[in-house]
């Protein structure tokens, strides 16, 4: 997860790997819960649409070659950005919902992984939405 408040661009390094696992279902709780966007409508796909080859083609390997503010090939205005609000709220009708027993079908294990990684997101955009600030998912190789 990235966010970005103003051109303060921050990268989060967490693992949520079991949120990716479980994509499908959460973008089907979304529908249920009539949520404005489907959590996968707030991945950022910059990492893997973006021209390698060319850009290693261009670049001596330079790392003057790199973008400033975020230290990668590609800038903040070249990735999808969405309200932090939005995002919050959003994680956070998942949350209730996987807490009251939707996603009847995963194991308690999965469960309490699945609600510590949507509670790790929530607490990391706190602050954003509080400043009005934006933010992604970010899928990397």
């Amino acid at each position: 997860m990235h966010t970005l408040e103003g051109r303060d661009y921050s990268r989060d390094s967490d693992d949520y790997s079991t949120i990716c696992r479980q994509i499908e279902k959460l973008d089907d709780l979304c529908a249920q819960l009539k949520a404005t966007k489907k959590l996968t409508e707030l991945f950022d796909y910059t990492e893997q649409t973006f021209d390698w080859d060319k850009y290693e083609a261009n670049s001596a390997g330079d790392e003057s070659d790199l973008d400033p503010e975020t230290e990668l090939a590609y800038g903040i205005d070249d990735m999808k950005w969405f309200d932090a609000k939005e995002g919050i709220t959003l994680l956070r009708q998942l949350r209730e919902s996987v807490t009251l027993g939707s996603l009847a079908k995963l194991s308690s294990r999965h469960r309490a992984e699945l609600l510590e990684e949507l509670s790790a997101c929530i607490s990391r955009l706190e602050g954003p939405a509080q400043r009005g600030g934006k933010f992604h998912f970010t899928l990397v190789d």
